[in-house]
């Protein structure tokens, strides 16, 4: 339970970090594959 919870805070961490960069994590997780390619 409680490292279910850590993971979930640190999920949002970084979430919160990729928003200032750019959403960088919400196009990961939507889009692996072409977010990949893209940063090639």
């Amino acid at each position: 339970e409680v490292s279910k919870f850590i993971n979930h805070c640190n999920e949002i961490k970084a979430a919160t970090v990729a928003t200032k960069d750019g959403g960088y994590l919400s196009i990961v997780k939507t889009a692996p594959e072409s977010a990949s390619g893209a940063d090639k």
